[in-house]
């Protein structure tokens, strides 16, 4: 009878200890991610209307540090007072890049833990905590909820578990990892010159193959919702520039991968 109730005093240490050291590491994590710095980098093209409205969101996560605003057209132009926010002219850079003005411009950012996001999308807090939760796993890596499959048959918007690529319709990373791939982009004259000389589609697909070229494994797909009803999604660049956005997109997976 002694030793079966030691038995269950000692089983009840263990469970005491283990449930505490649970708490403990939860606690540790929960401060990991409170403490992370993060910058910003928010395009504005021609939705000057969201910024208001995506900012006044951005600046009440707690792990944002600072926002840069990248205006790429002079007539869009809509400076943000506060003092998260800095404005930047980034038309010149638009012209040359077009949406990979993010990555050039990524090297002046004040923190190295890096947040890009469109006009038209915006994190919440619990978003943003999940996505650092994971990059903290993995800083040579990027984060995003955006899944597609790119392949030698083409390009597919629903992909099950096809899916192959993670699309910076939104994503986080380092700033070294940014600088890795955009200098081998630079590199990659074919693929480089493709983009441009259309505008800037399939930037994102190019991103997501560099990445994967240099770093032999994919980028992480963390689900969260990154829309809002108070963000306008219509009328971006590329519904506006090209009406045949997927046919492209397809196409171009087709070209990188025969």
């Amino acid at each position: 009878m002694i030793n079966i109730i030691i038995i269950l005093l000692l089983l009840l240490i263990i469970l005491f200890l283990i449930f505490n050291i649970i708490k403990i590491e939860k606690f540790t994590s929960k401060i990991k991610i409170n403490s992370i710095k993060v910058s910003v980098i928010l395009l504005n093209y021609n939705r000057p209307h969201n910024l208001q409205p995506n900012i006044e969101n951005l600046v009440n996560i707690k792990q944002i540090d600072n926002i840069y605003i990248l205006h790429g057209h002079k007539d869009y132009k809509k400076v943000i007072k506060h003092p998260k926010v800095i404005n930047i002219d980034d038309w010149d850079n638009n012209e040359k890049y077009y949406v990979w003005r993010i990555l050039e411009f990524s090297k002046n950012c004040k923190n190295d833990n890096i947040l890009f996001l469109p006009d038209d999308l915006t994190v919440n807090q619990n978003h943003m905590n999940n996505l650092i939760n994971e990059y903290l796993k993995d800083k040579n890596n990027y984060y995003g909820s955006a899944k597609r499959s790119c392949t030698k048959n083409g390009y597919k918007l629903s992909c099950s578990n096809e899916c192959n690529y993670v699309l910076n319709r939104h994503f986080f990373t380092s700033k070294h990892v940014i600088n890795n791939i955009w200098n081998q982009i630079k590199k990659e004259k074919k693929l480089f010159d493709w983009v441009i000389n259309n505008k800037g589609q399939c930037e994102d697909i190019v991103i997501c193959y560099i990445f994967k070229k240099l770093y032999n494994k994919s980028p992480k797909y963390v689900a969260g919702h990154i829309k809002s009803d108070n963000l306008d999604d219509k009328n971006g660049f590329s519904t506006k520039k090209n009406y045949n956005h997927l046919e492209l997109r397809s196409n171009f997976c087709k070209l990188i991968y025969n």
